[in-house]
Formats: structure tokens, sequence, C-alpha cells
């Protein structure tokens, strides 16, 4: 599967959502506690629509579905359970970042495209090269230049 397009669709997705998360300065009371109701109530909700979605998969896709939970995904389950509990912690914490920083946030954010390359390379054999790494460079420097003048400008 071409795998750009996906990509495309996810940036659009989480770009979308994202705004939401900034736009819930607007609506959900200043807080830790209040912004962390607001972001597992999101959570809880698509944990209902991902258990339907396992539902559907479990009856309609049986061979698939058993194949997963029988040869890749056994007991004790830590290939789920530990991205469930980064895949939280991620969400406070974005969502924090986001209300209380605006867009600009997500700058700051994105540089967990380094973590993703660099464990890449180091626990899944990816390949980079210099231009890469060069690349990666300059980005953090435009991100840095980014984020200090927003925060010029919306002291």
């Amino acid at each position: 599967m071409n795998w750009i397009i996906p990509a495309i669709l996810g940036a659009l997705f989480i770009g979308f959502y994202n705004s939401y998360l900034e736009g819930s300065k607007k609506f959900v009371p200043k807080g830790f506690v209040n912004k962390h109701i607001y972001i597992c109530s999101i959570l809880f909700v698509g944990g209902i629509i991902a258990g339907l979605c396992l539902l559907y998969y479990k009856f309609e896709h049986k061979k698939e579905f058993d194949n997963i939970y029988n040869k890749h995904i056994m007991s004790p389950y830590l290939i789920v359970i530990i991205p469930a509990i980064i895949m939280n912690a991620y969400m406070i914490f974005n969502t924090l970042a986001l209300a209380d920083g605006g867009g600009i946030a997500m700058a700051i954010v994105n540089l967990n495209t380094f973590i993703t390359i660099i464990a890449g390379v180091y626990l899944f054999g990816d390949k980079i090269n210099a231009a890469v790494i060069i690349s990666m460079i300059i980005a953090t420097l435009v991100i840095s230049y980014s984020v200090n003048e927003s925060m010029k400008i919306n002291k």
C-alpha cells in the first residue's frame, strides 16, 4: 500500500483533532483537572468506538481477529497496554499544550518525529543518511525560532 496518501490523511486528521483540542480553551474551564476530564471523555468515546470495531472484526473477520490475538498479541498483552498508557499520557500533555500554548505548541509536540526516526534506526533497522540528520537539525532550529517569535507576539 502506498504510505504517502495515508500519511497525508493522517496529518490532516491530526491537524483537525489538534484544532479541537486547542479550541478547548474556549469551552473547558482552566485547570489540569478540567482538561484531564475533557481528554478522558474523548478517550472514553474513542474506546467505545474501538470496542465496536473489534466486535465487528471478531464476527466478520474471525480468522484475522483470532490470528492477531492468538499469535501476535499474547498475554500479558503488554504490546497493547504499554502503548495505551503512553497514548493516554500523550493526549493529556497534548491537550494541556494546545489549550495553553495555542497552535504553535504543536511545533514542539511534533518534535516527536525525531524520536520516531531515531527509534526506527536503533530498534527497527530503518536507514537514514546525513541529509536526514541535517534536515532534522534545520527543522529544530526553525521550530525554535517559530516558537520564540510566537511567544513574543502572544504575551
